[in-house]
C-alpha cells in the first residue's frame, strides 16, 4: 500500500479470522476502557460552545450564499 511502511520483518502480517492481526488484538477489558475514554473525550468536544469567530465566519458564508441566489 502507498504511504504505509512495511512491517519490520519485511513481510505482510497475516490476518486472523476477524481481519485483525492476531498478535495485535487487545484484551476486551482494555478495549472497553479505551472505548469509554474515547466516548467521554469526544462528548466533551461535542458539548463545547462554538467559538464566536466561527459563528462570524458562518454568518458571512450564509450572507454570500443569499447574495448568489
Amino acid at each position: 500500500m502507498a504511504g504505509k511502511a512495511p512491517p519490520p520483518s519485511g513481510k505482510e502480517p497475516e490476518l486472523g479470522e476477524n481481519g485483525l492481526e492476531d498478535e495485535a488484538a487487545l484484551n476486551p477489558r482494555i478495549q472497553e476502557e479505551l472505548g469509554k475514554a474515547l466516548r467521554t473525550f469526544s462528548q466533551d468536544i461535542v458539548n463545547q460552545p462554538i467559538p464566536d469567530r466561527f459563528l462570524v465566519l458562518l454568518a458571512q458564508l450564509e450572507a454570500k450564499e443569499r447574495e448568489g441566489k
